[in-house]
C-alpha cells in the first residue's frame, strides 16, 4: 500500500487525496523502514497530487525524514536524494529556498559518494526554480554555497565543488560561470592533492572537447 499511495492519489485528485490519503501517508512515514521506504521512494509524486497549501504544510517532513534515518542507512538517504529534483519544482520559491536548498546541500556533503552523486542532480532544478525574479537566491546558491566548497580544507569537499561545476556549467549563463566559478576551478589546478588536480584536468578537457564552452 505504501508503494502505491501516489498512484491512488492520481486517481482521486487533490481534494479526495487530502481527505482520504493523508492519514495513511502520515502513518506510513512513522512505520518500520520496510513500509516507510515505499512512501519515501514516491514522495514527490504523492505531494504532487495535493493542493499547493497542503503540499507546503509537509515541508518540515523533509527534514524529519532525513534526520530520522540511521547514519549507516545510506540507501535510505540515497532514496530521499533521488526525490530532490522533483521536490525542487513543487513548492514556491521562498519555500524551496528555505527548506529544499539546505536539504540538497546537506546530502551533497553526505559521507557516501553514491548519495552525493544523486543529490547533485537536483542542482539544475533548483537553479531553474530560483532564477528570474529570484536571481538573488540563484546567486546565493552559485556564489556562496557552491563557490564556498572550493576553499574548504577537506580535499573531498574541494572535489565536491568540481563535481557541482560539472553539472552547473550548462545550467547557468556562461558569464556567471566564467566570472564566479571558473577562476576557482583554475586555481584548484595547483591543488596539493593529486586527485583534485586530476578532476580539474578532466573537467577543463571535457569543456574544450564539447566545443569550447568556457570563456
Amino acid at each position: 500500500m505504501s508503494f502505491s499511495l501516489h498512484e491512488i492519489g492520481k486517481i482521486l485528485g487533490p481534494i479526495l487525496s487530502e481527505q482520504e490519503l493523508l492519514g495513511p501517508f502520515d502513518l506510513f512515514l512513522r512505520d518500520v523502514d520496510e513500509v516507510k521506504v515505499g512512501v519515501v521512494s514516491h514522495l514527490g509524486e504523492f505531494l504532487q497530487q495535493l493542493g499547493p497549501a497542503c503540499r507546503e504544510s509537509y515541508l518540515p517532513i523533509l527534514k524529519e525524514i532525513h534526520h530520522s534515518s540511521a547514519p549507516t542507512n545510506w540507501r535510505f538517504r540515497n532514496l530521499l536524494a533521488s526525490e530532490l529534483p522533483l521536490l525542487s519544482t513543487l513548492f514556491t520559491p521562498p519555500a524551496t529556498f528555505s527548506v529544499v536548498v539546505p536539504l540538497v546541500f546537506e546530502l551533497i556533503q553526505d559521507a557516501v559518494a553514491c548519495v552525493r552523486q544523486t543529490a547533485f542532480l537536483a542542482l539544475p532544478k533548483l537553479i531553474n526554480r530560483l532564477g528570474g525574479c529570484e536571481k538573488a537566491w540563484q546567486d546565493d546558491i552559485v556564489k556562496c554555497r557552491v563557490a564556498g566548497f572550493a576553499a574548504k580544507t577537506s580535499f573531498q569537499e574541494r572535489q565536491i565543488f568540481l563535481d557541482m561545476c560539472k553539472i552547473l556549467h550548462t545550467e547557468i549563463t556562461r558569464e556567471t560561470f566564467c566570472e564566479t566559478l571558473l577562476p576557482l576551478v583554475i586555481k584548484l589546478g595547483s591543488d596539493p592533492v593529486p586527485n583534485v588536480r586530476l578532476k580539474v584536468c578532466r573537467f577543463l578537457w571535457n569543456g574544450v572537447a564539447q566545443g569550447g564552452i568556457f570563456c
